[in-house]
This record gives C-alpha cells, sequence and structure tokens, in this order.
C-alpha cells in the first residue's frame, strides 16, 4: 500500500533510500537546502569504495568489517535501487597506501591490518558473494611495493613503504548525475530544494510532522514515515525528537581540489592513487586521463565544531583564497610524491570544493586515541516512524538505503519496536 514519506537530505544517502522507496510504491518528498541533488560531500569526495584498509587505527578492530558489508553489497544495492551496472559509474582505479616516515603505525603494522582486513573480506564474500564493483575478490588483496616502485612514486625521505591494493573507487560526479537523473525521472519522487528542515514531531506511532523553511515561508506537513538523512544537520533535526546523542562528535569542513585534464596532461604528471596512513594526511587520485583529485588534510581542513549543526561550516571557502589554497596543498603532497610538483610549473587552475565529514569523537585524527579512527557505530536507526541514518562513509550509503527503506516499511506496517532499534554495528 502507498504512504506519503519524507526522506531529508538529497545526498547519495537520500537519494539511494528515497529511489528505494518509490520502486516499492510509495510517495516520496525527498527535501534539501540546495537547488539539486547531490552538490556536496556526496560529490566532493574521492568515492573509493572502502574494503576497510584505511582503518588500521580501530582499537577495536570493527570498522573494516562493517566497510566490508558495504563494498560487497554497494553494486548490486544500486542495481536494485536504480537499474545501474559498475561500468556506469566506475573509475577504473586501484587505491595504494603509502606509510609516512612519522606515521602513527609502523609498517609491519599496518601490514598485519591489511591482512586482517584480507580475512574479513574473504569471510564476507563467502557469505554474501564476492561482487566487488562487479569484479571477483579471489587472490590476494594487497602487495607491498618493491623499493624500485617505491622509490619511482614516492619520496623515501618521507615515505617508508606503499601497498597496492584491489581497492577501487567509483566516479563521484557520474554516479551522482546519474542518481539525480533517476530521481528527477521516478513520478512517485517529488524534490523539494531550496527547502531547509528546521525540526520534526512524532505525532504517533505513524504520523511524523516536518517543519521546513523555504526561503523564509515557514510551514508544516505530515507524513506518514521520514527517513532523516541530512549529514551536516542531522543530529539538529534529531534533536527536535527528542534524540540526542550520548557520544560526543565532530563536525569538519574539509575543502578538495581537483585538477582538470588538461592542465596533468600538460604537466605530464602520473601518480598512483594514494591514501597515506595512518594519521593526518591526505589522499591523491589519478584518473588516468590527466584529472586529478587531491585532498591534504592539515591544510585543507578549515573549520570544525562539536555543535549539533554543521551545516554553518560549508560557508568555510567563502572568504579563502581558493587558489592559493591548492597551490600550498598541491606543494605539500609534492613532498610525498614529488611528480606531482609538475603541476606546479603549469598555469593550473585549480577547482576547489569541499565538504563537511562527521564522525564520532571528540578529538582530531592527529589523536592516536581519537574516536574518529573508527566508523562502526553507524547505520540506520528506528524512532516509531522516524528513522535516522547515520551513513558514515559514502562506501555504506546503498547498503543502508536498503536497511531504512526495511525499517521504515516495518513502522508503516506497525511492527513493534522496543525503544531505539539499532540496525548497524
Amino acid at each position: 500500500m502507498s504512504s506519503r514519506i519524507a526522506v531529508l537530505g538529497a545526498g547519495i544517502q537520500g537519494c539511494c533510500l528515497a529511489l528505494r522507496l518509490a520502486r516499492r510504491g510509495h510517495s516520496v518528498d525527498l527535501i534539501d537546502e540546495n537547488a539539486m541533488p547531490f552538490v556536496g560531500a556526496s560529490v566532493n569526495n574521492e568515492g573509493k569504495i572502502h574494503l576497510g584498509f584505511v582503518y588500521a587505527r580501530d582499537p577495536r578492530q570493527r570498522t573494516h568489517r562493517v566497510m566490508a558489508q558495504g563494498a560487497l553489497a554497494f553494486a548490486s544495492a544500486l542495481r536494485d535501487i536504480a537499474g545501474l551496472e559498475p561500468r556506469d559509474y566506475t573509475a577504473d582505479l586501484r587505491f595504494h597506501y603509502a606509510v609516512p616516515h612519522d606515521s602513527q603505525l609502523s609498517v609491519d603494522q599496518v601490514e598485519a591490518h591489511f591482512q586482517r582486513v584480507e580475512q574479513a573480506v574473504q569471510a564476507t564474500a563467502s557469505v554474501g558473494g564476492d561482487d566487488y564493483l562487479g569484479g571477483s575478490l579471489e587472490g590476494p588483496l594487497f602487495r607491498r611495493l618493491t623499493e624500485a616502485e617505491l622509490i619511482s612514486a614516492f619520496a623515501p625521505d618521507f615515505v617508508d613503504a606503499a601497498f597496492e591494493t584491489r581497492e577501487e573507487a567509483v566516479d563521484t560526479r557520474r554516479l551522482g548525475s546519474l542518481l539525480r537523473a533517476a530521481v528527477f525521472r521516478h513520478p512517485r519522487i517529488r524534490f523539494l530544494g531550496r527547502t531547509r528542515v528546521v525540526g520534526a514531531n512524532i505525532e504517533s506511532t505513524r504520523s511524523v510532522v516536518l517543519t521546513t523553511d523555504h526561503g523564509g515561508r515557514v510551514a508544516e506537513c505530515a507524513y506518514e514515515a521520514v527517513g532523516n538523512c541530512l549529514w551536516s544537520g542531522r543530529l539538529a533535526v534529531d534533536a527536535t525528537v527528542g534524540l540526542v546523542p550520548e557520544s560526543p562528535w565532530l563536525f569538519r569542513y574539509k575543502a578538495i581540489v581537483r585538477v582538470p585534464s588538461q592542465y596533468g596532461r600538460a604537466a605530464a604528471c602520473t601518480v598512483p592513487s594514494t591514501t597515506f596512513v595512518v594519521g593526518p594526511y591526505g589522499d591523491v587520485v589519478d584518473y588516468g586521463n590527466g584529472s586529478f583529485y587531491l585532498s591534504w588534510y592539515p591544510l585543507f581542513k578549515l573549520v570544525e565544531t562539536r555543535t549539533l549543526d554543521g551545516a554553518s561550516l560549508s560557508e568555510a571557502l567563502a572568504d579563502i583564497d581558493r587558489q592559493e589554497l591548492a597551490r600550498e596543498g598541491t606543494a605539500a603532497l609534492s613532498r610525498y610524491m614529488p611528480a606531482l610538483s609538475r603541476l606546479l610549473d603549469t598555469d593550473v587552475i585549480f577547482e576547489v570544493g569541499g565538504g563537511v565529514i562527521f564522525g564520532w569523537g571528540d578529538t582530531d585524527i592527529d589523536d592516536p586515541e581519537s574516536g574518529l579512527h573508527e566508523r562502526w557505530r553507524i547505520g540506520p536507526y528506528r524512532y516509531g516512524p522516524y528513522v535516522t541514518v547515520d551513513t558514515g562513509k559514502y562506501t555504506m550509503a546503498p547498503y543502508f538505503a536498503l536497511e531504512a527503506a526495511g525499517m521504515i516499511e516495518d513502522a508503516l506496517a506497525g511492527v513493534p519496536q522496543n525503544g531505539l532499534e539499532v540496525l548497524a554495528g
């Protein structure tokens, strides 16, 4: 039976949930404060479909197991949600992990973690299938670069070792475009842009009233269920229905840089797509056509807040000299990957964007004991007809969309629940 449902937030999580519910026959209002879906963190990230390699600092060793679930379900969930195939959105990239000389973990500790990841991924694949972005994960998932390979790509004074992995990325812009088109094409989805949700009220076991602000026009609207997939504003809306987190949290705004292909080709720059572990480092994605994604955390983290609403952080780029920021970040990265310095020898005009990062913890990742080194306490939570989704990482969004949709349909069917229902972790 069709129901009227609101989905808050039109990033990858919200679009996937809206499409899943619409394909199940429900009428969905997809609400976002931006004029279009997919304009924030869902586009401005490296698009890595995590198998868990980066979470070597998790003391409980749980994050990589959660990531394996999401990664191995990513392609099949998107096929079910939007009829997409991996060839439609994959970037054909393999990620490397480099261990800087001042990493929080030794090379041996990182390699031991990689071995645990490999075991966990193989165990997950044996249960649910090994379809990772349309391909098989048979055989080793990582290998250590030889000394010659290391020296050819990295500065030996700054990098002690590096590993090639089977981990891949998707083209976030391409996938965003495809999901945006699917949302606009679906007759059961109505997109309400430039609309900010300022509060929610659970009226009964089958009714949630939202208060929205559309250009200064405040209105209330009742829905049979709500899925809160906001990213920077999720906690603030949750608080209006009485859901205030017990654990500390941190919102951060991180800038990202994209190098258009013509500049990369002019510089004849080629580097392996790499994440530096473990600490406040960054990422490089080489798309193979001259274009790059660059992130250098110490410099590109512009602002942070421990308030319930991180939406205001998106203003962080307003007064920044973006080209100077990009050049400084590229110069810092080039100390670890010398070939990147060639970009600075051209008249490159960088594209600079950014997005909000959310994580549980009250200190940043430069603290070895920070909670931000973990991402396993994530997933959809149900409170009556109100479901709130902590996506955690891009990797998990399609998987959590299926789970959140199931929770919403349980609520619509009157399936009872005891208190707060926690699915993941």
